[in-house]
């Protein structure tokens, strides 16, 4: 492979050999370039280039201009070999080796390192080279090494937000609180509604407190059985720096039918457990208790219990890998209900989370098996906006949801649905609505009924806590 020099010098003989613009034209071009770029116009802005760059090599402005232009535009191969010549330059300039280090990462290649290395050596406290290396030393959990670089980088910049939050969770995972939640206060003293230091002041607390009720709205379309109805949830939980939770909810549901059948009022006790032994690494109990005016499902205990393993990509810190799930057995009055529910998922850090999962259901009243699959995207945080997007389908009933709770006490299958929903964080909590729709059917003496469930929900969640 020729070095960045001999491939300089291959350009640069060529060049000498063809027709160039004046300076004027080329100027011309470079403002009009600049035009379109501010537009956001980037394939533009290097077509206007194109025809001129060949001539123009020994200009180090211009190439650089078009590396980048090309960077833009995802042509990496193309943006590769400007940024090596512009690097060919001198080796006293940074931004070629920025756009070499920023290629090599998104190329997942492992010789990022050496650039990164390459502007530590021209600027100890270059941001892209030291968040690089502490993002990876994160990932390695070697947190002092990952401190240090994030402090080179504070050092420059006392305000900058990805150094402040990279020492709060470096603290964090230290075990050294204090130092945290000075880290994460800053952040939130330039951003009050930072999700990252928000959730990091939330584990700080040695012990903490949150509620986090809810109410829902359900409307049934297409069927003469029933209109809808609310149901509303008071959960509370109690937690142990990063190790314990505790939870207990109560959940009260109200369905209305149309006569001559009774309204259907069920109340649910339900109480979790979750440890977090070492980061990435959740084990979860949970306990139901049904109570509800249905002679068949009276009475259901449901006992839950799962795990969700987190670990970062070796080769990319900021995405992750997930892998868990959780099995439940229920009892009712006559008959039980078995269900195994494995997950997988993954996403990059700060940007983008998505879970597959499957469901099997063995249910003892119907001597059936039923089947389902699922999958859900989080996108955000966008200005501590989330938004969430679900889906499903197969077959399921008295199914579980969301480590434990119940999500409809009915003998209706659901057959397939969706939710959309966003969430807003602020300082102590976050705002959340959701909107969904199940596709539904119902077996009835004189036949089957299809229907659909529409859902709509809104809620608070809201901590606080104090330190030792």
């Amino acid at each position: 492979m020729l070095s960045p020099t001999w491939l300089l010098f291959v350009f640069l003989t060529s060049a000498r050999a063809q027709e160039t613009s004046d300076v004027r034209t080329l100027e011309d071009a470079v403002s009009q370039s600049e035009a379109l770029s501010a537009r956001g116009d980037a394939a533009g802005a290097r077509a206007v280039l194109k025809p001129l760059i060949a001539g123009h090599l020994e200009r180090y402005a211009l190439v650089l201009r078009y590396a980048a232009l090309s960077h833009r535009m995802g042509d990496l191969d193309t943006a590769e070999t400007y940024y090596q010549i512009a690097y060919a330059f001198g080796t006293q300039e940074e931004a070629p080796i920025e756009g070499l280090l920023s290629l090599a990462l998104e190329r997942h290649k492992p010789d990022w390192r050496i650039y990164a290395e390459r502007l530590l050596k021209l600027n100890a406290s270059n941001r892209m080279a030291n968040l690089s290396l502490a993002s990876d030393a994160f990932s390695r959990e070697q947190f002092p090494e990952a401190s240090e670089a994030y402090l080179r980088v504070l050092n420059a910049n006392a305000q900058d937000i990805d150094a402040l939050l990279g020492l709060g969770w470096c603290e964090l995972r230290l075990e050294r609180r204090n130092e945290a939640k000075t880290y994460f206060t800053r952040v939130l003293d330039i951003q009050r509604s930072n999700g990252s230091a928000l959730q990091g002041l939330a584990m700080i607390s040695t012990i903490s407190l949150e509620a986090s009720p809810y109410f829902a709205l359900l409307r049934y379309k297409n069927t003469p059985l029933k209109t809808g109805g609310i149901s509303w949830a008071l959960p509370l939980s109690l937690g142990y720096k990063t190790l314990w939770t505790a939870t207990l909810t109560h959940t009260r549901t109200n369905i209305d039918w149309n006569a001559p059948n009774p309204d259907i009022a069920q109340r649910e006790w339900n109480t979790s457990l979750s440890y977090r032994p070492r980061p990435g690494l959740t084990l979860i109990a949970d306990c139901n208790l049904i109570s509800v005016n249905d002679p068949a499902t009276d009475h259901g205990r449901v006992l839950t219990g799962g795990l969700d393993y987190r670990t970062p990509l070796p080769e990319r810190p900021s995405a992750f890998l997930s892998l868990g799930g959780y099995a439940a057995a229920s009892r009712y009055k006559d008959f039980k209900v078995t269900q195994f529910t494995p997950q997988l998922g993954g996403g990059l850090t700060g940007f983008f989370s998505g879970e597959l999962s499957l469901m099997h259901i063995s249910n003892g009243r119907t001597s059936k098996t039923l089947d389902s699959g699922s999958a859900s995207a989080t996108l955000g945080p966008w200005r501590n906006v989330f938004l969430t997007l679900s889906g499903y389908s197969g077959q399921k009933t008295l199914a579980i949801e969301n480590w434990g709770m119940v999500a409809a006490n009915t003998p209706d299958v659901y057959r397939g649905g969706w939710r959309a929903g966003l969430s807003w964080a602020f300082r102590g909590g976050s705002l959340y609505g959701l909107a969904g729709r199940d596709k539904v059917r119902a077996s009835t003496p004189s036949g089957d009924i299809d229907y659909l469930a529409d859902v709509f929900v809104a809620g608070v969640v809201y901590r606080f806590g104090s330190s030792s």
